[in-house]
Order: structure tokens, then C-alpha cells, then sequence
């Protein structure tokens, strides 16, 4: 059989799964809580939780999202009804119980639950409850064989991004390819897996490939997506040592390299010799911070959020810390990276030099907090790039309410933000929260800097990054539907805008 495109692969085996039967055995010991497989954890916190119950049950599930990266396990959070210590709720396989409490002791402990499965309870006060959650996530956990242990310091400082680091340390190890006539390697850089939003990304490439005949010759070419980075004749070394930057207006959250050998000259099919192309995992990756953040918006996200990120609610409740937690764990399970939230009070938070969420349902955010889509008015909503030129664009609607989740740069205070608000609606902002929960490859496909709901209508990306086409004419348009239209018919044609406003660009999810 002789092929007219050797890039295609023959055979490939995908999304290769295995079903398993038996019981689960239930943890007798802390080693053991935490299972290889966690398909669900659900975390319990009194109704009213405390500042320190708070700070370590938003840090303890999003640390569990990170222990298990590649699982895409669901991380709840729920309440203790007063005078309940443990809950009651029965238990699943695969699925864990852990309740977080304040205590005059410090200690880690399983028991039994009134559901008839061991639960875990974290207790402590202030930095040594902190301690008691961390031990769960923390290489010491295999020795505690005993049901009940006390931690002692466990804060180990967030690891800071490297400037300098390898393909190999950045996940990328599968870097052969054998072909005949066209040998290509796929190479994903991950801004998540650098650990911060970065610009100026170069790869020394080093490798090797099949040397050719004489009667052969061809080149090997490194492209991003359309554009070519470089090529360069094969020689009779097979060696490669070559050094590609990457334009940083070619870089997403996810970028592929591609590396492609194309060999010329005599071949017959069914005959001419396969050639391999092999990539060091060891070929060195340099890069810098970018300040800001490139891409913008939520293409910088959970890079820009790294390695540590302050967390205020605007007041401390249970329903503002399950938004909380539903954007930290949402956020790492974009990444393999450990994110560690640190909750702090509002007002530190809105004042904050350090990558920051801000929990906001009922609004009413200072003034120094600026971001792309806002209420001016009764009637008037206003989409405007914080950071950048340009006439703010405006739309008329009467009496429009609506959540939204917005990713902007700060350029204030040289960060980056992630705000939770509304228009004191809080249901819609929920709405958001439940529709990114319900299907976390979601957050993957975000675009622009605005995620919108109002009413029933499911979200809507906005992007304020750079004004449309014809933007007096676009915004007229949009002006009249909108007046034309009225009540609930012109609130669900808001989204209207992102066609208007916004400009889609897709990303491709971490693995």
C-alpha cells in the first residue's frame, strides 16, 4: 500500500479506559484517606464558617484539585448544621468526607461517621489548622499510620517560577516520531506549567535525526500554528542545536511548536527507509514575565494567578466561600501547577500589590477597582478596556441586572485580578458559578475578558480588548436591536455584544 500523506499516523489508540469490579476498601489509618483514585471529595465547614476555618478549607480543596491534576476530581463544599460534628450524608465509592473545625487542639483525626464511613476531621486554630490540612497533600502523609496524628509546620513557600527550565520539566517527554518522506514532533509549551504569563520564550532545540543518502536530501521547518520560525537544510550529521524564538504575539496559554523533517530528492514507495526525528526532552526553554500578561483576559488565566493568589470576600459567609472555592479549584484544575489561595480581608485584598479574586455578588466595589463591563447608570451599560484607548462603548437598557466573572490587569498595582460580581443579584452570579462547575473544560474555553448571565440565558464571553470595525456604526446597530427589542428579549440580545465587541480565540486545554 503505498500512502500519499506519510504525516497521517496509521494506527492510533485514543481515550483508551478500563473498568474495574470489587469493593473499595475503606481507609483505617490517615495514609490511606486518600485514595490513588478520588473521584469526589466533599468538604464541611460549620454554616457560619470562621476566618481560619474559611482560609483552610478554601486552601485544602484547591490543594486536592492539584493532588489529583489528571482525575478532574469534584471538590464540594458543604455545611454543618449547628451542633453537628460529622456529617451524615451517605458516601460513594471513590468518594471522601473531610470536615474542617476550629479547635482548642490541633490534630488529624478518622472516625466513623453516623453514615457508617470513616470521615476525616482537620482541627486546630489560625496557622496550625493550616498545618493539619496541609499534612493530608504532604509526602509525610504515608507514614501517619494511626488514625489520629498532629501536624506540625507544614507551610513550605510556593516554588517561584524559573527563568530558565526543560522541555522535560514542563511535562513535554514524547518527542520521537518515524515516518516515511515527513517525520514531525508536536511540542506543547504551557505558560501554566512555566508558572506565570510569560513573553520571550525561546527553545534551544537539540536532537537528532536520520542521516540521508545522497541521492536524498530535505529540511527540517518550526512553525506556531501559520507562521515559520525557522528552517535549515539537513546535513550528513544528523544532529540538531538550533535556537527558535517564539514572537510573543504567536503565544497562548497552550502553544504548539511544531518541528516537521521533510525529506527530498529519490524515494520509491514500499521501499525507501523510514527516518526518525528525535527531540531532547533536555532542549533548555528560557523565558521572562509578562507584564502584562499576554494573552489578556482570560487567556492569562490561572498563569497569571501563580504560584500564590490573595482571596477577599466581600463578606464572610458560607455562600461566599463556596464562590470562593468554586473559582480556586476551578482555576487549578487548568494546570498541574499548585496554586495556593490565600484569603485575606476585603479591603487587604482590594488594596492588594499580589494576583487577587475578589468574591463581590452584591457589587458595590470601590472605585479604585476598574473592570471592562460595568453599570454607569440606571439604563447604561459600558464596555470599555481598562488598560487601553479608545472610546468606552455604551448600550442603553432599562432596568438591566447581571453577573459576571471578569479577568482584567490592574496596571495600578501591577497585577492581575479575577472579580465576582453583579448588579446586587447575586442569583446570576451563581448561575456563572454552577455553569463553569458543571463542566470545568469550560474555563478552558473562555474568551475575552467578561463572562456575562442575566435572566436564564446560559453565559456569554465578552472581550473589550480592542474596538470593532466600524465601531459607530456596530454600536448603533447593537443600540437599536437592543431599544427595539425591550424587556426580556433585549437583555438575552446583550450578547449580542460579543459579536460586536469580541473577538474569539480558542485554547487548548492542559493535559
Amino acid at each position: 500500500w503505498c500512502a500519499e500523506d506519510w504525516s497521517e499516523n496509521s494506527l492510533s489508540i485514543i481515550d483508551a479506559s478500563i473498568d474495574y469490579s470489587g469493593n473499595e476498601i475503606q481507609p483505617g489509618v490517615i495514609a490511606d484517606f486518600l485514595p490513588p483514585v478520588l473521584q469526589r471529595l466533599d468538604l464541611y465547614v460549620p454554616e457560619n464558617p470562621s476566618q481560619d476555618e474559611s482560609a483552610a478549607a478554601l486552601e485544602f480543596g484547591t490543594a486536592v484539585t492539584a493532588h489529583y491534576a489528571n482525575q478532574r476530581t469534584a471538590v464540594d463544599l458543604r455545611p454543618l448544621a449547628p451542633g453537628q460534628s460529622l456529617p451524615d450524608q451517605p458516601v460513594g465509592q471513590f468518594e471522601r468526607q473531610v470536615v474542617i473545625a476550629e479547635s482548642d487542639t490541633a490534630s488529624v483525626s478518622l472516625a466513623p461517621s453516623p453514615a457508617g464511613v470513616p470521615v476525616l476531621t482537620l482541627a486546630g486554630r489560625g496557622s496550625e489548622l493550616l498545618d493539619q490540612t496541609r499534612l493530608l497533600v504532604d509526602s509525610l502523609d504515608e507514614i501517619v499510620v494511626a488514625s489520629t496524628a498532629t501536624a506540625g509546620a507544614l507551610d513550605t513557600a510556593p516554588v517561584l517560577a524559573p527563568d530558565a527550565t526543560t522541555l522535560s520539566d514542563l511535562g513535554v517527554t514524547q518527542l520521537t516520531s518515524t515516518s516515511t518522506g515527513r517525520a514531525r514532533v508536536v511540542i506543547g509549551l504551557d505558560q501554566t506549567r512555566l508558572g506565570r504569563s510569560s513573553d520571550d520564550v525561546s527553545v534551544r532545540l537539540l536532537g537528532n535525526y536520520t542521516p540521508l543518502p545522497s541521492a536524498q536530501n530535505g529540511q527540517i521547518t518550526v512553525t506556531v500554528g501559520d507562521a515559520t520560525l525557522a528552517h535549515w537544510p539537513l546535513d550528513d550529521t544528523g544532529t540538531i542545536d538550533q535556537r527558535i524564538e517564539i514572537p510573543n504575539d504567536l503565544l497562548a496559554r497552550y502553544t504548539e511548536m511544531v518541528v516537521t523533517l521533510q525529506v527530498a530528492g529519490v524515494m520509491t514507495c514500499g521501499s525507501t527507509q523510514p527516518v526518525t526525528l528525535s527531540i531532547d526532552p533536555a532542549s533548555p526553554v528560557t523565558s521572562a514575565t509578562a507584564t502584562p500578561p499576554s494573552p489578556a483576559g482570560f487567556g492569562a488565566l490561572p498563569q497569571a494567578l501563580l504560584p500564590t493568589v490573595d482571596v477577599g470576600l466581600q463578606d464572610q459567609s458560607f455562600a461566599n466561600l463556596r464562590r470562593a472555592m468554586t473559582l480556586t479549584t476551578g482555576l487549578q484544575a487548568m494546570t498541574v501547577t499548585p496554586m495556593r489561595p490565600q484569603l485575606v480581608s476585603f479591603d487587604d485584598a482590594v488594596n492588594s500589590t499580589a494576583p487577587t479574586i475578589l468574591v463581590a455578588p452584591n457589587g458595590n466595589l470601590p472605585d479604585s477597582i476598574t473592570l471592562p463591563l460595568s453599570r454607569t447608570g440606571e439604563d447604561t451599560v459600558e464596555l470599555s478596556d481598562p488598560n487601553g484607548s479608545g472610546d468606552a462603548r455604551t448600550v442603553e437598557i432599562p432596568t438591566l441586572q447581571f453577573g459576571s466573572v471578569q479577568a482584567t490587569w490592574d496596571s495600578d498595582n501591577d497585577r492581575m485580578l479575577l472579580v465576582a460580581t453583579s448588579t446586587a443579584v447575586p442569583d446570576d452570579l451563581d448561575r456563572i458559578l454552577d455553569w463553569l462547575q458543571s463542566d470545568r473544560n469550560r474555563w478552558f474555553t473562555l474568551t475575552g475578558d467578561v463572562l456575562f448571565q442575566t435572566g436564564n440565558r446560559e453565559p456569554v464571553s465578552l472581550s473589550s480588548f480592542a474596538a470593532p470595525t466600524q465601531e459607530s456604526a456596530s454600536t448603533s446597530t447593537v443600540r437599536g436591536v437592543l431599544t427595539a427589542a425591550g424587556g426580556v428579549l433585549a437583555l438575552g440580545l446583550l450578547a449580542g455584544l460579543a459579536v460586536w465587541f469580541g473577538t474569539r480565540r480558542k485554547s487548548r486545554p492542559t493535559s
